[in-house]
């Protein structure tokens, strides 16, 4: 399974995104601002970052620019409650895996899908999965369901 580090400094959301995540089977690792979970990744093996991005001190964004620096090949997905299309298309220009907002019950199903996505073996592989956008067969044959986490 993956290692997975959360990076959000709401607590209610780190806590509910450690339980689904661990409760898929992933080791999580969390962090209640930036400069904490660039620390964290830096000292730890992670396989997937999920970072807020309004943070106090360093945000979203800084972390994604980070982690890029660090490892190009981690995955890195920012959630966030005060989405916009600008914000997700400089997000996604910096190399950020997916982009999504808080709200919405299908929010769940795209994290998991995503997930999934980034635990079908090694950093190759999942670059060619991530490429084909498919993840549709990979969910299902994970039994995976949409809990719909911040609805």
């Amino acid at each position: 399974m993956a290692t997975i580090l959360v990076i959000d400094d709401d607590l209610t959301i780190r806590e509910m995104l450690e339980d689904i995540i661990s409760d898929m089977g992933h080791t999580v690792h969390t962090a209640s601002g930036g400069a904490q979970g660039v620390a964290l990744f830096k000292a730890h093996t992670v396989d997937f970052v999920i970072s807020d991005l309004k943070m106090a001190g360093m945000d979203g964004v800084a972390v994604l620019k980070a982690i890029r620096e660090a490892d190009a090949d981690v995955p890195t997905m920012i959630m966030t409650a005060y989405g916009t299309v600008e914000t997700a298309v400089e997000a996604m220009k910096l190399g950020a895996f997916d982009f999504i907002t808080k709200g919405g019950g299908t929010q769940g199903g795209k994290l998991s899908a995503d997930v999934v996505r980034c635990d079908v073996g090694d950093r190759e592989s999942r670059r060619a999965l991530a490429a084909t956008g498919d993840v549709d067969i990979l969910v299902n044959n994970a039994g995976i369901e949409e809990p719909g986490i911040f609805a």
